[in-house]
């Protein structure tokens, strides 16, 4: 069962509940994101009973459910700069999804749209860039040590099957 959303300090210590689970409807809670200004906590979810996936906010010490699309997953939701909360979903029209959020309503305006089908993995940085995985498949990738020049390859461990990444435009 999931304990909710914690947070423990640089220093180290306990960890402290910033968001407790619902543990009547939740099955689990994963992937929160903190919105800029620390006005909430964007997670999401599944059912406990359904297994139907939700996305959520959490914000003065309440929920409030922000997105649930019937026999749909949701996971890696993503605040962007230009307003939107960007997400995968899937079976159902596969991709990178996102919907116009309002930082000062916290709700979704808008009806959510397909950025990039059949990719998965969002990410945003800062200046908007976002990051993803492309397609379906993996690729092959090895990781390896350099020293701080950028010289000296040394492999550690087999190389394994990792998403590979590529930039795309502002949702």
């Amino acid at each position: 069962d999931s304990l909710g959303v914690m947070e423990i300090s640089e220093q180290g210590g306990d960890p402290r509940v910033v968001m407790p689970a619902d543990t009547k409807h939740e099955g689990d809670v994963h992937e929160p994101i903190e919105l800029p200004g620390g006005r909430g906590i964007v997670f999401a979810s599944h059912t406990r009973h359904s297994g139907i996936s939700q996305l959520w906010l959490w914000s003065k010490g309440r929920r409030k459910l922000l997105l649930d699309l019937k026999d749909q997953a949701i996971s890696t939701p993503h605040y962007a700069p230009s307003g939107h909360l960007v997400y995968h979903r899937s079976p159902n029209t596969p991709g990178i999804w996102a919907a116009p959020f309002s930082l000062d309503e916290l709700a979704i305006t808008g009806e959510p749209f397909l950025v990039e089908a059949d990719a998965a993995l969002p990410s945003v940085s800062l200046d908007g860039t976002l990051c993803f995985r492309p397609g379906r498949g993996a690729t092959s990738t090895q990781m390896v040590m350099m020293d701080l020049p950028g010289g000296k390859l040394t492999p550690v461990g087999e190389p394994t099957l990792r998403a590979s990444y590529a930039i795309a435009a502002d949702p």
